[in-house]
């Protein structure tokens, strides 16, 4: 015999995980399909270092990435999210939030918000795509 009070105690638990995982569905989520994104970034043939790289889709969030020492980078939907959503987007750089005495000088013809001629086709599954930049 099951006493009484472990029955509804049960259910309650056996609904939370149901539940639980019917919010972790895509389907539950507005946060569109995303693809890895990660690739080098070099200006003048030396890794662009401390500049923040920004995908920027036709419609919806951005997806930005910090580029490293070597130029490389990987993007972030968002915080915890990584990847940009599919499809056409427009890169620009801006420089990181904080911006250190490091912090790289952005040839104004790549800036975001300007039309740098950067595109790219963010397609399911891993993408890397690399940009050589010039001052010139």
């Amino acid at each position: 015999m099951v006493k009484s009070g472990r029955v509804p105690a049960f259910f309650v638990l056996l609904s939370v995980f149901f539940i639980n995982h019917g919010c972790m569905d895509k389907r539950g989520s507005d946060q569109p399909e995303l693809g890895q994104v990660q690739g080098t970034v070099t200006l003048d043939g030396k890794p662009f270092a401390g500049a923040v790289i920004v995908f920027t889709p036709e419609l919806g969030r951005q997806s930005t990435g910090i580029i490293d020492e070597n130029g490389k980078y990987e993007l972030e939907y968002l915080h915890h999210s990584k990847g940009a959503k599919l499809g056409q987007h427009t890169i620009g750089f801006a420089a990181p939030p904080e911006e250190s005495k490091g912090a790289p000088k952005i040839p104004k013809k790549y800036l975001f918000g300007t039309d740098t001629g950067l595109e790219a086709n963010v397609k399911e599954g891993t993408n890397t795509f690399d940009f050589s930049l010039s001052t010139k």
